[in-house]
């Protein structure tokens, strides 16, 4: 997990972070801020952005980064229901490029 920030403005980049771990950062108040951008952990698999996790950091824009061809079948469709539900935007790596700014 990697958490960026520039004045107000928050990424939280999750990488292969999962559930188990996602409740441990809560438990221990690391995550203490909106989010305006969250990198969904490891590729929006089943095991991962939690509904506990999107309702505390609540992010602006949700990015799935992943190839379209995968193997792994990966995002799993609960978990982009999740990352639609609580974010204002979702936005995946394969059929687009995504370039944030936090101006």
């Amino acid at each position: 997990m990697l958490s960026l920030s520039n004045g107000d403005n928050r990424v939280l980049i999750m990488g292969d972070v999962e559930v188990v771990a996602e409740r441990d950062l809560l438990d221990k108040s690391t995550l203490t801020e909106e989010i305006r951008v969250l990198v969904a952990g490891h590729h929006a698999s089943k095991n991962t952005s939690s509904a506990e996790l999107l309702r505390h950091v609540s992010p602006s824009l949700s990015v799935i980064s992943l190839d379209e061809d995968n193997i792994r079948g990966y995002p799993h469709p609960d978990t982009v229901k999740r990352l639609e539900q609580y974010s204002e935007r979702v936005h995946r790596t394969w059929n687009r490029d995504v370039v944030v700014s936090l101006d």
